[in-house]
C-alpha cells in the first residue's frame, strides 16, 4: 500500500487524487502519483491501458503533457508491443490521445523497430526518437 493512500481507495479516488497532484503538487496526493506509475509499469497491460486512457481523457489541457511524459510513456515502454494496435486505433478515434502520444520520447532500440515505427506513425510523426546518449541524464525535457 502507498503511504498516505486512503484505506480501500477506488479507481475514481486514484484518478482524482492523481490529477490534483499533478496540477497542484499536493504532498497529500503523492501516493496517487506512485500508484499510477506502478500501474502504468505493472504486469497488466489492460489495467495500464484503462487507467492511462482515462487520464488522457480527463486531464485538463494544461496537464496533458504531464500525462504524456509520465504514465503514457511508462505504459508504452512497458507494454508497447502488446498495446500498439489499441494505441493506433485510439489515435484514429481521438485527436487528444494522438496529441498526447506525440509528446512522448522514445529511446531508439527500447521497443522492437516495427512497434517504434507504428508508434511514430500513430502520433503523426511527432514522437521524438532519441539515441541513448541523447537522453538528458537528469531526465529533463523542454515544456511539453
Amino acid at each position: 500500500m502507498f503511504r498516505d493512500a486512503p484505506a480501500g481507495y477506488d479507481r475514481e479516488t486514484l484518478i482524482v487524487a492523481y490529477l490534483r497532484h499533478i496540477a497542484e503538487n499536493t504532498a497529500a496526493d503523492f501516493w496517487a502519483w506512485e500508484a499510477v506509475g506502478e500501474i502504468a509499469r505493472g504486469p497488466s497491460a489492460e489495467d495500464a491501458w484503462d487507467l492511462v486512457v482515462t487520464l488522457v481523457r480527463r486531464a485538463p489541457e494544461e496537464q496533458l503533457g504531464r500525462i504524456s511524459v509520465g504514465p503514457l510513456e511508462d505504459m508504452i515502454n512497458e507494454h508497447g508491443p502488446e498495446l500498439v494496435e489499441w494505441i493506433e486505433g485510439e489515435c484514429q478515434r481521438d485527436p487528444r490521445f494522438k496529441d498526447a502520444l506525440g509528446r512522448i520520447w522514445l529511446t531508439s532500440g527500447e521497443l522492437p523497430a516495427e512497434v517504434e515505427a507504428k508508434m511514430v506513425a500513430a502520433s503523426g510523426g511527432r514522437i521524438e526518437i532519441l539515441s541513448g546518449d541523447e537522453v538528458p541524464e537528469d531526465g529533463s525535457r523542454p515544456d511539453t
